[in-house]
């Protein structure tokens, strides 16, 4: 985490609105939501996110209509509210942070992006070979440490966005 690396990983997930209902549970394991949209009639509306002032300063949060806006709870569970309150079935998909999951059976896949296993793999050799009292083992410990360095530095390197830029 010192080196910017994330411990959580993007990924979409979907809300079925219910007329009637504002409050909708997250899954517990979000960090926070970066983006919504809700879908009418196939076109996705974006939904722009206000803060816990801008929501409790809304004059009458009863409104009906199709969701404007969003205001994201972080509290225990987290919670997503929309305004206007729903006025028929929508379907809001939304971008959320979520924590990296964890591994705890040897058939399971590690959350992490592909490109940083290699580092991964090396940086735990390293880790090893400092913990290990043989000679032969924690001799290879300098050499360890600099591959992990090599590998984390191509996968970092990897890791940035390949958009186009207009100024």
């Amino acid at each position: 985490a010192n080196r910017g690396l994330n411990l959580w990983t993007v990924e979409s997930g979907t809300l079925s609105l219910v007329a009637g209902t504002a409050a909708y549970e997250l899954p517990a394991d979000t960090l926070d939501v970066l983006e919504t949209v809700v879908t009418v009639s196939g076109t996705d509306y974006n939904i722009s996110r206000i803060s816990f002032v801008d929501y409790a300063n809304l004059p009458n949060k009863a409104t009906t209509g199709r969701p404007l806006q969003v205001y994201i709870s972080r509290t225990v569970p987290q919670t997503l509210t929309v305004w206007p309150v729903p006025d028929q079935a929508y379907t809001l998909t939304y971008w959320r942070m979520r924590r990296i999951q964890d591994v705890s059976a040897p058939s399971q896949t590690i959350d992490i992006p592909y490109r940083f296993m290699p580092a991964l793999i090396a940086g735990l050799a390293m880790h090893v070979a400092m913990k290990r009292k043989e000679p032969e083992v924690a001799s290879r410990a300098p050499a360890l440490a600099a591959y992990y360095e090599q590998q984390f530095q191509m996968a970092a390197d990897e890791d940035r966005d390949r958009s186009a830029v207009f100024l």
